[in-house]
């Protein structure tokens, strides 16, 4: 049985000009390699059986539009015992085609967006888009939701209460833009086994000044580890930014980088965006080299699409998942 993936993209932001013109909406750049994580995967000795495909619908924020709420998935996705397909003749082709476009939305996913989540009176349409993801979270368990960026900062923003300390705001660290390398969490590595071997840690391309962190409670120190409350994971971290992204076993995926972007996208952006952001030709020159020559720089964008990928179909580790390791 096939394993295909309904998967609503909310674009939250359009692209910088430049960048658009060359590939589009952001949509269409995390379409591009989730699709390659997807064949990906159908390449392994591991996955293959599980036959994934990935379809996908894009929905503009900008213009005011939501994944309708009659369209999400609201019962438990039924697959076979045994990942290996079952014998007999296949269903006819277009009986597998109507089947597809009939197939509820299995999982949402919040593009970046150059607005700060906690900017909400400057965009009101931020607590709008609060309110929608709690309502999912609530209402919709079947229904998986990953964040990217501003995607990730506006599900912390939405899902945290005042109780568990976990705010987003401006980094007194700076901003992390250009090619760094995340330390990934052994918690996290345990449900997505398949990144265990990055022993240097996960590589992708930055371009964030807020961060999601955890106020420390009073009278522990400013220095005390992160402690994330139950049942959430912190991915990884790297120097600048200690919470690089959000897991929720089954629920929800967030990360802090743009593995949708590769050296090329992230140059136009930042190129675009320097006098946005009132960048010196120095910075610039800086932040030109840290993102890397697009020919000979190696990041992990299609690891992270595979762990994407495994996370939107529900392949994360079973044993770990039911609690048994």
């Amino acid at each position: 049985m096939d394993r295909t993936i309904h998967l609503a993209i909310i674009d939250a932001d359009i692209p910088a000009r430049g960048l658009y013109e060359a590939r589009g909406l952001y949509s269409s750049q995390f379409e591009r390699v989730l699709q390659t994580g997807v064949a990906q995967l159908n390449q392994t000795e591991q996955y293959r059986s599980y036959k994934l495909g990935l379809r996908v619908t894009a929905y503009n924020l900008v213009g005011g539009v939501y994944p309708p709420f009659e369209l999400l998935r609201s019962y438990h996705r039924q697959f076979p015992n045994s990942v290996h397909p079952p014998r007999g003749k296949p269903e006819p082709r277009k009986a597998n085609k109507i089947a597809e476009l009939n197939q509820p939305i299995d999982a949402i996913l919040i593009t970046g967006a150059a607005a700060g989540a906690y900017e909400t009176d400057k965009y009101p349409w931020i607590l709008e888009l609060e309110g929608y993801i709690r309502r999912v979270y609530a209402e919709y368990p079947h229904v998986r939701i990953f964040g990217s960026c501003f995607g990730h900062q506006l599900i912390a923003q939405a899902l945290f209460s005042k109780e568990d300390r976990v705010v987003v705001e401006k980094s007194p660290l700076g901003r992390e833009a250009g090619l760094y390398t995340i330390q990934l969490d052994s918690e996290f590595t345990e449900y997505f086994p398949i990144v265990s071997g990055l022993h240097h840690g996960l590589s992708i391309q930055m371009m964030h000044a807020d961060w999601v962190t955890v106020k420390p409670r009073p009278g522990t120190s400013e220095n005390a580890s992160i402690r994330l409350p139950l049942p959430w994971v912190n991915i990884g971290r790297t120097d600048i930014c200690p919470i690089q992204g959000l897991y929720n076993p089954g629920r929800i995926l967030t990360i802090q980088g743009h593995f949708e972007l590769d050296a090329f996208a992230l140059s136009r952006t930042c190129i675009e965006f320097a006098p946005l952001l009132g960048w010196s030709q120095e910075f610039l020159d800086t932040v030109m080299g840290q993102i890397g020559d697009a020919p000979h720089y190696k990041d992990d964008a299609d690891m992270v699409a595979k762990v994407v990928v495994l996370f939107l179909a529900g392949i994360e580790s079973g044993a770990k998942l039911n609690g048994t390791s």
